[in-house]
């Protein structure tokens, strides 16, 4: 379903024909910021395990600036192509403002 819905894109291991590599789209990567404002929800109104919270403190408290470089190093990381491929080449294309 991820996939189908453009938030995650799969590619042929270059390292072995029977894996796959998933990365994240520019559409995954634009949902930080929710799943960061979900992660806050569940500090606040659900029991969480104090050695499990760092992440979602963390980025609360950094807020959009801390989410920002996080989206730019989830970009060079995911966005960059595996060998033998085009950027997008199996991702549909993005929307504006996406």
């Amino acid at each position: 379903m991820l996939e189908r819905e453009g938030i995650l894109r799969k590619d042929p291991d270059p390292t072995h024909k029977q894996k796959l590599v998933y990365s994240l789209t520019r559409a995954g990567i634009a949902l930080l910021p929710i799943l960061a404002e979900i992660g806050l929800w569940s500090v606040k109104h659900r029991e969480v395990d104090p050695a499990r919270l760092g992440h979602a403190v963390a980025l609360g408290e950094g807020g959009k600036a801390l989410q920002e470089e996080i989206m730019r190093q989830l970009e060079r990381e995911h966005l960059t192509p595996p060998s033998g491929s085009s950027p997008g080449s199996s991702s549909p294309p993005s929307t504006p403002g996406s």
